[in-house]
């Protein structure tokens, strides 16, 4: 154990320490929201206009909120393949090598990267929180709970093990920094449309909303964005029929539909951990297969 928990504090300062590598992780966020102040906003407050018409302050609520759940699902994703990149790197450059001619098991190796990388995305996530809560006080007065804040991090704790898992799937077939690389910034540039952030779900044909239902992390961003916006959307649709309300989650992600049926909080968390399980087993399978292969 105590071998573990030094391999994870070296995995997690290896990342700390390493600013671009930070910068990086983060820049999706920065993307959005450059993206968000140029033209993003405009366009999902006109997506809004389209179900009810609201003062510029309640309008800024609503978006500000889904933006910064959004944003929280896809840092998740950026800063835990930020963190894994050290296991391709380090076996790139040998140190793995190096630490499997001592008594460590691969698997003690293995179970650090996966620590350290759950460790710093969650708390890169309360470090995006906070600036979260910050943009939305600074821009419309409004903070939340201290109920919905407890709910949020529990849904992320329950997303950065899915897509830890996912990755440390990915991570176990890499060999080197340069395809790693690339399936970084492939995932980095791809993220925003997977989490519905570029484009809403309700502007999407039913095909490719159904290829992205079958992504866990577009549930993960539901899931943050319900307890994000539920108070400024039941505000702003409090006179109105409930199926406006209703409509509009549906348009902008906020609540996922498979066939007539709406995904609830209960089911979104059920695919995110269930996801998380099935990819375990399936690095777990990997990892047998690679010391197979070392012997």
């Amino acid at each position: 154990m105590q071998t573990l928990m030094m391999l994870v504090r070296r995995n997690m300062r290896m990342y700390l320490s390493n600013r671009s590598g930070v910068f990086s992780s983060l820049f999706s966020m920065i993307i959005i929201l450059l993206l968000n102040a140029v033209f993003l906003g405009s366009v999902n407050e006109n997506y809004l206009a389209e179900f009810i018409i609201l003062e510029e302050n309640q309008a800024q609520y609503i978006i500000g909120s889904w933006l910064m759940a959004g944003i929280m699902i896809v840092n998740v994703v950026t800063v835990t393949m930020s963190t894994l990149s050290l296991m391709v790197e380090d076996e790139e450059k040998h140190k793995l090598a190096a630490f499997l001619v001592t008594p460590i098991h691969r698997t003690t190796l293995t179970l650090s990267y996966i620590i350290a990388a759950c460790v710093n995305a969650f708390l890169l996530s309360i470090a995006t929180f906070i600036f979260s809560q910050l943009y939305l006080y600074i821009s419309c007065e409004s903070l939340l709970s201290l109920s919905a804040a407890l709910k949020i991090c529990g849904v992320i704790l329950i997303a950065i093990f899915s897509m830890v898992t996912l990755f440390v799937c990915v991570t176990i077939l890499v060999h080197n920094m340069g395809t790693f690389s690339a399936i970084s910034g492939t995932v980095g540039t791809l993220i925003g449309f997977i989490a519905g952030i570029y484009l809403p779900m309700g502007s999407l044909s039913e095909n490719i909303q159904n290829v992205l239902k079958t992504f866990p992390v577009l549930y993960g961003a539901a899931l943050v964005r319900q307890i994000y916006t539920e108070e400024a959307v039941a505000d702003a649709f409090k006179t109105l029929p409930v199926e406006a309300m209703k409509g509009y989650k549906e348009y902008m992600g906020i609540t996922i539909k498979w066939g007539a049926e709406e995904v609830s909080m209960l089911q979104g968390l059920f695919i995110l951990f269930g996801s998380g399980i099935i990819f375990t087993v399936i690095a777990i399978i990997l990892l047998k297969c690679k010391k197979a292969s070392d012997r």
